[in-house]
């Protein structure tokens, strides 16, 4: 299995072969690297620009791979372009041991010296989509919906955010100082906000020039850079409408049959309910990602976001958490409901399982046992990827997931004033945890790796 080890390997080999001078060997590994970036972005993005990680963060980290190596390529000299011309698979398996196709999948034919297009179309039209995604899961504090695993791991940080803290308020705000005693309380250090991906955007924005990626990545200036690196090539925008916000799945109709089906378990239970204040969803947006799994509504005062779908890494699950089915929450500047997000890798086991659990998230909880399937490894999620998106409209959301063998819904009903959030399941014996409190004091929040929040 290849992952975002791999790309970013590819893309470090890139850079190398690109500044070293030609040789039968640099020009095998360029043509090699370039070839592998268009395989990866095939293997490694779905056709909805999302990372099939499972993660938000791997998907800044992988995007951020592939936006520098794409600029890079497009910049390269035309001795270098020239190299492209070496690409020979048995070659290339001879130094590597690498097996590649018999063709490259960039295109020199057509090679022209004004757009330098050298990339299939299909390529550069997840790139665009790759920052859209982005976008879309960015709530109006900015702050990205936290979805799967973040080791807070970046590409090249040009313009990271920071906020300036006193070591007094660092200590009110991170567990991680609780016992930090030395008398430093007025000394200020600068804290990395690890879910601001705007600088992503504008990267993407340095080969595409689209006014909505500049309008949304106002205040920074990667764009900059990557026109820089891609020697000024500006490219066309494959995308003649965002596909994400017109796809709907299922109809009222479906929608009016579900609640019919299952009138009298919805009538035994008691709602989470959620005030909304007038005019919070005024020109509500809805969006949906089904490759990555995750469906938005959002205005300007409001963000909800369901984790519906596939576990990522086609069914390993490394860097994805037992979240199907929960919830991000925002309105009129407030954290109603997030993620917990990772906190730790291998240097507390124990923390690792405890923040990808169930129990961690905003999901149904079965009362009687807690799910436990992450007894793999550290990265491996024990699943069957069977949830499942039965409804997603202007009227609200219907799921469902199956992986403890035991059927459970999830309805949320979306109104002016108010969202309500029913959870059920149709078999008799199962009783569900119907407390957002309960997943609230599991976990303290993490918003980058080896963070912990109070």
């Amino acid at each position: 299995m290849r992952g975002n080890h791999y790309l970013s390997n590819i893309v470090g080999l890139l850079f190398v072969a690109a500044y070293l001078p030609n040789s039968y060997e640099t020009d095998l590994w360029l043509s090699f690297a370039v070839h592998e970036l268009i395989n990866e972005v095939n293997l490694q993005f779905n056709s909805d620009g999302t990372n099939f990680e499972a993660s938000t963060c791997y998907h800044r980290l992988s995007s951020e791979l592939i936006i520098y190596g794409t600029a890079l390529t497009l910049g390269l000299s035309k001795q270098k372009i020239n190299a492209l011309k070496s690409y020979d698979s048995k070659k290339i398996f001879k130094i590597s041991h690498i097996i590649v196709s018999k063709n490259p999948l960039y295109d020199l034919d057509n090679y022209d010296k004004k757009t330098k297009l050298i990339f299939p179309s299909k390529y550069l039209e997840r790139l665009e989509k790759m920052a859209e995604f982005t976008m879309h899961i960015t709530k109006p504090n900015n702050q990205v919906s936290q979805i799967g695993d973040n080791d807070s791991g970046r590409f090249c940080k040009l313009q990271p955010v920071y906020t300036l803290l006193t070591v007094k308020e660092a200590k009110s705000v991170f567990v991680n100082l609780n016992n930090y005693n030395e008398k430093h309380d007025n000394e200020t250090f600068w804290f990395e906000n690890h879910l601001d991906h705007r600088h992503l955007v504008a990267a993407i924005d340095g080969l595409f020039n689209r006014d909505d990626f500049s309008s949304f990545s106002k205040g920074f200036y990667e764009n900059i850079i990557i026109a820089q690196l891609s020697g000024s090539s500006i490219l066309p925008s494959e995308i003649t409408k965002n596909s994400a916000e017109y796809t709907r799945v299922g109809s009222l109709e479906d929608k009016k049959n579900f609640i019919e089906k299952y009138q009298t378990q919805l009538e035994s239970v008691s709602p989470i309910h959620f005030a909304l204040p007038d005019g919070a969803i005024q020109n509500l947006k809805t969006i949906a990602y089904p490759d990555f799994g995750l469906y938005i509504f959002r205005s300007n005062r409001f963000y909800l976001s369901i984790r519906c779908g596939s576990i990522g890494q086609k069914g390993n699950g490394g860097h994805a958490h037992n979240d199907q089915l929960s919830l991000e929450l925002f309105i009129d500047g407030k954290e109603i409901i997030r993620d917990p997000g990772t906190y730790l890798y291998t240097p507390l086991p124990e923390m690792r399982n405890r923040y990808r659990s169930e129990m961690a998230h905003f999901v149904p909880v079965l009362t009687d046992s807690i799910p436990d399937n992450l007894d793999m490894n550290l990265f491996t999620l024990k699943s069957d990827d069977s949830a499942k998106c039965l409804y997603f409209g202007e009227k609200g959301f219907i799921g469902m997931h199956c992986e403890w063998m035991i059927p459970v819904f999830r309805l949320i009903e979306l109104h002016t004033f108010g969202l309500d959030i029913y959870d059920f399941s149709t078999d008799s014996n199962a009783q569900l945890v119907n407390n957002p409190n309960v997943h609230s004091e599991y976990v303290t929040f993490s918003d980058g790796y080896g963070i912990a929040k109070i």
